[in-house]
C-alpha cells in the first residue's frame, strides 16, 4: 500500500480504537518484562477488561503512528531495540537493533513519517525511516553527545522544532528539522547544575514547557517564545516532592489545562499537583501512590489518572476531583511478574 494513498486511512484506522466506544480508552501498557498489555479502560467505572498482549522485551515507552501502528523501545541490557507492530494485531511486524543504549523514549513525527528515539545510555537519539506500510525501514541519523549525556525524552514544540532533554548534560537541546535531518541550533537552554531534566509537557496556552528535574526533584516553568526561532527561559523552579530523593519522573497537563501533575520516587513516592494560574505553578496537594511511580497517564476526559508503580508490580487508579484537581484511590491492576512503566493511549 502506497503512503500517498494509505495516509487519510492510516490515521482513521488509528483513530477507531479510540472512539468505537465513547465510554471507553484503550491502553497500551509497557512493562520491564517479556510483554505489552492492551487493556479497555471503562471511563464511566474506572474498570479495566484485557484486550490481548504482546510478547516483546523491555518495551519502556510505546507511541501510536501512521496506518494505526504502534512503535516502542526495548530498554533491553546489552541488547537493545526498536520494535513496530500493529494496533490490531497482537503481534511483532519488525524489531531493529541498531540503535543506542538503554533507548527509553519514542516519538512519531506525524509530519514526516519519522520514529526518533531517545537513548539515555548512549547519551544519544536516532531518527527511523518507514517503508510504504509505515513499518520500520532503517536508521537514517545518529546524534551522539557524548560521554556524561543521558537523552531521555523528545518533545515537538511544532512542526519543525524539536526539544530533548539531556539528563546527563542537565540541559534541554533544541534541534531543527531541515527536510529528514535535524540539526543542531545552538539554543540549548541550561537548567541548572544537577537538575537532571527527564520529562517535558508543553502548555501551548500558556506558551510554556514544564519540566520535571529527575535529580533535583524540581518542576521548572519554562518560558516560550517562537518569533523567527524559539527562545527558553526559566521563569519559575518549584519542588513539589514529599522527599528530596533524587528520583522525579514524569509530568502531564490536565486536559483543561488547569492543573499540572508531576510524579516523584525512590522515597516518598507519589504524585504532586500544581494548579496553574497564569502559567504561573501554584502547590495544590501531594498523592501517595504504590513503589517507583515511572510513568502516568491522564484519560482523555479528564476523570482518572492512572499510575504506573514499577516496583508494586501494578497500574493504580485515581479518580480527580473536578474542582480541586486532587487525585483520590480507586483501585489497581496487578501484574504477577511483568513490571509496569508505561502506559499510552492507541
Amino acid at each position: 500500500m502506497k503512503k500517498s494513498s494509505a495516509l487519510l486511512l492510516g490515521l482513521l484506522l488509528s483513530c477507531l480504537p479510540l472512539f468505537a466506544n465513547d465510554g471507553c480508552e484503550m491502553l497500551c501498557i509497557g512493562t520491564y518484562g517479556g510483554h505489552i498489555y492492551r487493556y479497555n479502560f471503562n471511563l464511566r467505572n474506572g474498570a479495566f477488561t484485557a484486550y490481548d498482549t504482546i510478547s516483546t522485551p523491555d518495551a519502556s515507552f510505546i507511541t501510536l503512528g501512521g496506518m494505526g501502528n504502534l512503535f516502542w523501545v526495548n530498554e533491553t541490557d546489552g541488547a537493545p531495540g526498536i520494535s513496530c507492530g500493529s494496533s490490531g494485531e497482537n503481534k511483532v511486524l519488525r524489531r531493529l537493533g541498531n540503535i543506542g543504549e538503554s533507548p527509553c523514549h519514542v516519538y512519531y513525527d506525524w509530519n514526516r513519517d519519522l520514529v526518533l528515539t531517545a537513548e539515555y545510555g548512549g547519551g544519544s537519539l536516532s531518527v527511523f525511516s518507514l517503508d510504504e506500510d509505515y513499518c520500520l525501514k532503517e536508521r537514517i541519523q545518529h546524534i551522539e553527545y557524548g560521554p556524561g549525556s543521558h537523552i531521555h525524552q523528545i518533545c515537538a514544540l511544532d512542526d519543525e522544532y524539536i526539544l530533548a532533554s539531556d539528563l546527563g548534560k542537565d540541559k534541554i537541546r533544541v534541534l531543527r528539522f531541515e527536510g529528514n535531518t535535524l540539526v543542531e541550533t545552538g539554543l540549548d537552554l541550561d537548567c541548572g547544575r544537577g537538575s537532571g531534566p527527564r520529562h517535558l509537557a508543553l502548555d501551548k496556552k500558556n506558551h510554556c514547557v514544564y519540566c520535571i528535574c529527575e535529580l533535583s526533584d524540581e518542576v521548572l516553568r519554562i518560558g516560550l517564545g517562537m518569533d523567527l526561532e524559539p527562545s527558553l527561559e526559566i521563569t519559575q523552579r518549584i519542588c513539589g516532592a514529599a522527599v528530596k530523593a533524587g528520583g522525579s519522573a514524569d509530568i502531564h497537563i490536565h486536559p483543561d489545562g488547569k492543573h499540572l501533575y508531576a510524579s516523584h520516587r525512590l522515597q516518598g513516592d507519589g504524585i504532586s499537583v500544581y494548579k496553574i494560574e497564569g502559567g504561573k505553578l501554584i502547590p495544590a496537594g501531594f498523592v501517595k501512590t504504590g513503589k517507583h511511580p515511572r510513568n502516568f497517564h491522564i484519560t482523555r476526559d479528564g476523570r482518572y489518572l492512572l499510575v504506573a508503580c514499577r516496583d508494586s508490580k501494578c497500574v493504580e487508579v485515581y479518580k480527580i476531583n473536578k474542582r480541586t484537581g486532587i487525585p483520590s484511590f480507586v483501585s489497581k491492576l496487578s501484574f504477577d511478574q511483568d513490571k509496569p512503566v508505561c502506559i499510552i493511549p492507541f
